[in-house]
């Protein structure tokens, strides 16, 4: 997952820069920095949030699903990634927050 990452998100070094921890309970998913920090908290973004953590929450309890979060720095960059691994059918899906491109 790192090289996919660093081939279309190059931060630094072989492998981008990333870091990541697996999520398998509600103590864990705390413990990351993915938290929503907006700027303007409203109720809707609450709920989405909610229903994100609860979405990832209940795949992570699946065989073939890993769920992971963390992020990758470096060249005036960052990153926060959560990532849903399928080990089935050797399948990624991410989302990213991110500022790359902000310092052009």
């Amino acid at each position: 997952m790192k090289f996919a990452l660093h081939r279309d998100y190059p931060i630094t070094g072989d492998d981008g820069g990333y870091g990541f921890s697996r999520i398998s309970d509600e103590k864990e998913f705390k413990k990351v920095t993915f938290n929503m920090d907006w700027l303007f908290r409203t109720e809707v973004l609450e709920i989405q949030y909610d229903n994100l953590k609860a979405a990832l929450l209940e795949a992570a309890k699946k065989d073939n699903l890993v769920v992971l979060i963390g992020g990758g720095s470096g060249n005036n960059t960052m990153a926060e990634i959560v990532a849903v691994l399928d080990t089935k059918n050797n399948e990624i899906v991410y989302l990213m927050n991110s500022n790359f491109g902000s310092d052009d």
